[in-house]
């Protein structure tokens, strides 16, 4: 029995050491102190900035009630260094898996290999810990997030851990530290000799004066209103005229309604006149002939006649008699 209890964990042991040594990742070898990751495009991806150098991981995730703790390129120490606590920076420890008091490294820093996740673009970090335990990292590019996302993908035992951080220094060629320097070209002086020029004698040319004959320039006479002017004269001389025609047209108007006025007062004052003077045409007035004959005493004049008023079929007639002596009177003055 235990020839095949020895046979089962030798195979375990080499099959662990296989899968860690695969060729679906790039062997790397990032400057310690940089912590900068190149691939075969030659993209680099500069994990210096999210590292921590104080002994502890700069990102924990939990799930399943475990805790996965992930410091890039730098060793920590998570727990105390007890039986079944391996999670100690002497360790070189990059991931550790730990719940209470318990720690289990399962990624070592020297173990780091760099490349695409299992044939897809998404750039890794590969670690191998104590078989079986081996951890990828997931580098998600997000140029956005400064602080960094951190999580468990997947956490099955013994199979390998997975686990994703999301930052903008994940992106390629993102969060470069330093820029390639130039080393300054230094230039040789050259010596010119001097040259001597020998002196020129320049003969003196002399200038006949010149007559200019005054010109006389015309005065210039300039509008003294520009277009401005013109448009803001034409302007109040077309509303005074308009302002003008809009009187006159009240004017008038009013004119008209007055004299409309007057007629209306004059006919609703003639109405009110036809009853009294008898103009109602179921009433006829009549008068008699009157018959003027001298008198014996000395020529007096006797008229006699009398009136009589006829009512009208409808007997609408309301004139009083004393009104009908008094009008007939009238009437015999007017005729005398």
């Amino acid at each position: 029995m235990s020839v095949w209890v020895r046979c089962y964990l030798y195979i375990v042991v080499l099959y662990a050491s296989t899968k860690c040594q695969g060729d679906d990742c790039i062997q790397t070898m990032p400057h310690p102190e940089e912590c900068i990751y190149q691939d075969d495009e030659g993209h680099k991806y500069n994990l210096t900035t999210i590292t921590n150098d104080d002994g502890k991981p700069r990102f924990t995730a939990s799930k399943s009630d475990y805790n996965y703790s992930f410091n890039p390129c730098i060793s920590f120490t998570l727990g105390t260094s007890v039986e079944g606590s391996d999670c100690q920076s002497k360790n070189d420890v990059a991931v550790c898996r730990w719940h209470n008091y318990a720690h289990k490294m399962i990624g070592k820093q020297s173990s780091v290999k760099f490349g695409r996740y299992k044939g897809t673009k998404i750039p890794m970090l590969h670690y191998c810990g104590d078989p079986p335990w081996e951890t990828t990292v997931l580098l998600k590019c997000d140029s956005k997030e400064e602080k960094g996302d951190f999580k468990v993908w997947r956490n099955t035992y013994p199979q390998e851990v997975v686990l994703n951080l999301t930052h903008k220094c994940a992106c390629e060629d993102a969060c470069l530290l330093n820029p390639t320097t130039i080393a300054p070209t230094t230039i040789a002086p050259t010596t010119i000799a001097p040259t001597t020029i020998a002196p020129t004698t320049i003969a003196p040319t002399t200038i006949a004066p010149t007559t200019i004959a005054p010109s006389t320039i015309a005065p210039t006479t300039t509008d003294p209103h520009d277009d401005t002017d013109i448009k803001k004269i034409v302007a109040w001389t077309v509303t005074g005229i308009v302002l003008l025609i809009a009187i006159i047209a009240i004017v008038v108007k009013r004119r008209d309604l007055r004299a409309r006025w007057q007629q209306v007062m004059r006919r609703r004052q003639n109405d009110e006149e036809q009853p009294i003077l008898g103009e109602n045409r179921g009433d006829v007035v009549q008068e008699t002939r009157n018959n003027f004959r001298a008198s014996t005493s000395g020529g007096s004049e006797e008229a006699s006649g009398s009136s009589s008023v006829k009512p009208s079929s409808s007997g609408a007639s309301m004139l009083k008699k004393d009104d009908i002596n008094t009008k007939l009177k009238n009437v015999t003055k007017t005729v005398r």
